[in-house]
């Protein structure tokens, strides 16, 4: 039955990766691609260049705040392990809907030092959790900036999709936060007719993410891992507004958020790490502040092309590299 779910899974990750590619490729074509091609060889190498170096600036962030997360709860590993197992993760999570593979990187760290997995689960939702809320406080600064150029349907479906992304993060903490929600979370689960033969081990990984997340909060660590995640996106917003400079798409420091907008709403069309639908988005506000297709479409190509293509490239080599593809195999077999 498991398996089957599996074989699902798999089907319709193919199917999204396929609409995403396909959107991508319009939009290349009603851009017209020799024009893009020609603006984005004639972008601005320093701008170029900078944006790079504010990519591994934000890379290098981001697994600091996984490794700061991971002492939260007494897990110490090297710098460079945490960096393993987030990229290793980063790029797993991107090949299926809503990133559902990315927790993965608390098993990368198991296979090598023996830590609970379950215990890293909370992390990961902590650290979403608070990148969503992240995503909407900045989004709200370039939805005010964006509001005047934007249609109104456009403004309250961003709105209402903000909305819907704060309700669940506020969620989760909240069960996050109570144990005995945690508990009752995990029981609830345990119910459904898949996970019914799972019920001990179920109960034993809701003790363990309780523990996860009562270490984490007693911490000192929480207040660190906030400021890092604004830091993060922050970087992330620069990388956008350098990339969009290098082919002459200036903006005011108020749009940096746009790309977080388009995320928040290209999630909602589960296609795997937004592939073709955020692009699609980016590109449409973009027009609406003036700019024309093909210039927008250059400046959203060169920013995914740090933020999606480098970034899965590095957790590709690190799979290859570092933990090989055993590893994952042997995680699908555990799954099953």
């Amino acid at each position: 039955m498991v398996s089957h779910y599996l074989s699902i899974t798999v089907n319709l990750k193919i199917l999204t990766i396929f609409i995403g590619l396909s959107l991508l490729l319009l939009i290349l074509y009603f851009s017209g691609i020799e024009e893009v091609i020609r603006i984005v060889l004639s972008s601005d190498i320093n701008f170029i260049l900078l944006a790079f170096l504010t990519f591994l600036l934000s890379v290098f962030l981001k697994s600091l705040r996984w490794q700061i997360l991971l002492k939260s709860v007494k897990i110490k590993v090297p710098f460079s392990h945490a960096f393993y197992s987030f990229n290793s993760a980063m790029f797993l999570g991107n090949l299926v809907p809503f990133k559902a593979l990315e927790p993965l990187r608390g098993y990368f760290l198991k296979i090598k030092f023996g830590y609970s997995f379950s215990k890293t689960i909370p992390l990961v939702l902590t650290e979403r959790a608070l990148d969503v809320l992240v995503y909407i406080l900045f989004s709200l600064i370039t939805l005010r900036a964006l509001i005047e150029f934007l249609p109104s349907f456009i403004t309250i479906f961003a709105f209402f999709g903000m909305l819907a992304f704060f309700l669940i993060s506020l969620s989760v903490l909240l069960i996050l936060n109570s144990k005995k929600l945690t508990l009752k979370f995990f029981m609830l689960i345990s119910k459904l007719p898949l996970m019914k033969r799972f019920n001990r081990e179920i109960k034993r990984v809701a003790k363990n993410f309780s523990i996860g997340f009562t270490q984490l909060k007693r911490s000192n660590f929480l207040f660190k891992v906030f400021f890092l995640t604004l830091l993060i996106w922050i970087a992330e917003g620069a990388i956008f507004l350098l990339s969009a400079r290098a082919v002459g798409v200036n903006l005011a420091f108020s749009f940096f958020a746009l790309p977080l907008i388009s995320i928040l709403l290209g999630v909602l069309t589960l296609i795997p790490g937004g592939l073709g639908s955020i692009e699609a988005i980016m590109v449409l506000l973009l027009s609406f502040l003036g700019f024309s297709i093909p210039q927008a479409s250059s400046a959203v190509l060169i920013y995914r092309f740090f933020v999606h293509l480098c970034e899965n490239s590095i957790g590709a080599i690190i799979i290859l590299q570092v933990y090989s593809f055993d590893v994952v195999r042997e995680i699908m077999r555990n799954l099953k």
